[in-house]
C-alpha cells in the first residue's frame, strides 16, 4: 500500500468574483480514478451553487459557514478528461474568493471530520478518525477566514506541505492549507496561527483513503525461470512503495529480494536473492513462487523457478539404496539423507577447477583429466523434513591416494626405527 499522491494541484484567488461568476482552471494533469479536491472559500454566508456540467457531477463534502465567510470542500472521482478544464461556480452578487484544487492519484475514498468554528488567531480543525481506519492516509487540515489582509504565520506542527491564498482587502478571506502522509488511524493535527484578532473561521481535517496495491510481476527473460541474484526483473502494479517486498517461496518458507525498487508508484525492477540467501532462509531450489507482498499479502504472483547462482549445482536426492557406500555423497550424514533432500555442490573442484558430478544414487565423479593430486569440493545439503540447509561439508578427492603416501611414509619411518643407521 501507499499513500495518495498529488499528480498536480492550481491554486488562486478572485478578488472581484464579478457578477457573482467564479470560473477557474481544474489542476492542469488528472487521469482516471484520480480523486479531484476543490477546497473554496468565498466572501460573505450566500450559498453557493456549483457547477456540475462544465466536469461532470461533484460531491460536497464540507459546506459551513463562519460570520461573513463560507468554506466548502467538493469532490468527484475523475472520469480522465478533466484535466485543466475550467468550472464555474456562482454565488448571488459579486463576491470575492481563494480556493486550492488537487488531483490525487492511488486513492480510493475521502471523509471529512465535522468543521469547527471560531473568531480567533489560531483556526483549528479537529480530529478526524475515518471509517477505514489506520492505513497509509493523506491528510489534509484546512481553513478558511475572512478578511484578505490577514496571513499565515505557522502551521500544523509534523505538516511539510503549506500554503496560503489571500488578497483582496477586508472583503476577501484567507485560505489555509497543510498536508502531510501520516500512517494512522486517527489524526489531530493542531492549530493554524493567524494575525487576525477576532475574525470568523472554519477549519476541518480531510483524509484520502489510499488505494489497495496491485501488482503484476514479470520475468525481463519471460522464461520464469530466475537465477539466484538475478538483477532486472521487472514489475508494475498500483500503489507499490520499496515497502513492498519481493519474496521466493517454496513450501513454508519464502527469502526476499536482496533490493526492491519502486521506480514509481507503478513499477521498477527487483534483485533476486542470493544463493546464500536462500540457503539462510531455507528455501529450495527449482520450482517455486514469486511475490510481491505488502504487509505479508501477496498482491501478485508468478510460478517459476529458483536456480542457483554460476558455480553451483543442484542434485535431487531420488534413490538413497547406495547411502552406506563411501563413494556416494549421502554416506555418513547427519541427519541421513532421505528422498526429496537437496544437495547445492560447487561445479567444480576448489584448487584445480576439476569438474564435479553427482549421478541419480549420489555417486560423486570428479573429471581429474587422469591426475591423482588431492583436492576438495564444498556441498550443503537441504533436508526436506525441516525445510532447512546444513552446514557446509567439504568432499576430499583423491583421498585414497594421499592414505596410501601416508602408508609408504609410515612404512619408511618403521625401517629407520628397526634398522637405524
Amino acid at each position: 500500500m501507499a499513500f495518495p499522491a498529488i499528480r498536480s494541484e492550481s491554486s488562486g484567488v478572485d478578488s472581484t468574483g464579478a457578477d457573482g461568476n467564479h470560473a477557474f482552471a481544474l489542476p492542469a494533469t488528472v487521469s482516471a480514478g484520480d480523486y479531484l479536491v476543490v477546497f473554496f472559500v468565498v466572501d460573505g454566508s450566500a450559498a453557493v451553487t456549483w457547477d456540475n456540467s462544465s466536469a461532470g457531477t461533484w460531491t460536497e463534502l464540507v459546506n459551513t459557514t463562519s460570520g461573513s465567510m463560507r468554506a466548502m470542500v467538493m469532490y468527484k472521482v475523475a472520469d480522465g478528461t478533466e484535466d485543466g478544464v475550467t468550472i464555474t461556480p456562482t454565488t448571488v452578487g459579486a463576491e470575492s474568493h481563494a480556493r486550492w484544487c488537487w488531483a490525487f492519484s492511488g486513492a480510493a475514498g475521502i471523509e471529512a471530520a465535522t468543521a469547527t468554528t471560531g473568531t480567533s488567531a489560531n483556526p483549528d480543525s479537529g480530529s478526524l478518525a475515518p471509517s477505514w481506519g489506520s492505513a497509509d492516509t493523506k491528510w489534509l487540515s484546512l481553513f478558511g477566514q475572512n478578511d484578505g489582509t490577514l496571513t499565515v504565520s505557522a502551521y500544523p506542527a509534523s505538516y511539510s506541505d503549506t500554503g496560503s491564498q489571500t488578497g483582496g482587502g477586508t472583503g476577501a478571506v484567507l485560505l489555509g492549507k497543510a498536508l502531510r502522509d501520516n500512517a494512522t488511524g486517527t489524526e489531530d493535527p493542531g492549530a493554524f496561527t493567524t494575525t487576525a484578532v477576532a475574525q470568523g473561521w472554519a477549519a476541518f481535517t480531510v483524509g484520502i483513503r489510499p488505494a489497495a496495491a496491485s501488482a503484476t510481476l514479470t520475468d525481463i527473460d519471460t522464461d520464469e525461470t530466475i537465477t539466484a541474484g538475478q538483477t532486472g526483473i521487472a514489475y508494475t502494479g498500483t500503489g507499490l512503495t520499496d515497502a513492498d517486498g519481493l519474496m521466493v517461496q517454496t513450501g513454508t518458507k519464502e527469502a526476499a529480494a536482496t533490493a526492491f525498487s519502486a521506480t514509481n508508484a507503478t513499477s521498477g525492477t527487483f534483485t533476486a536473492p542470493t544463493a546464500a540467501a536462500i540457503r539462510t532462509a531455507g528455501v529450495k531450489f527449482g520450482s517455486c513462487t514469486f511475490s510481491i507482498e505488502d504487509g505479508g499479502v501477496a498482491l501478485a504472483t508468478l510460478a517459476g523457478t529458483i536456480n542457483p547462482s554460476s558455480g553451483l549445482t543442484v542434485h535431487n536426492v531420488s534413490d538413497i539404496s547406495q547411502a552406506a557406500d563411501e563413494g556416494c555423497i549421502y554416506y555418513g550424514q547427519s541427519p541421513a539423507v532421505a528422498v526429496n533432500d537437496q544437495v547445492l555442490f560447487a561445479s567444480t573442484t576448489t584448487s584445480n577447477g576439476w569438474a564435479v558430478t553427482i549421478d541419480s544414487q549420489g555417486f560423486v565423479t570428479i573429471d581429474s583429466g587422469g591426475s591423482e593430486a588431492q583436492d576438495s569440493f564444498a556441498y550443503y545439503i537441504w533436508d526436506a523434513t525441516d525445510e532447512t540447509w546444513g552446514a557446509v561439508g567439504t568432499w576430499t578427492v583423491n583421498q585414497q591416494g594421499v592414505d596410501a603416501l601416508i602408508d609408504v611414509l609410515q612404512d619408511v619411518v618403521s625401517d629407520v626405527v628397526i634398522n637405524p643407521l
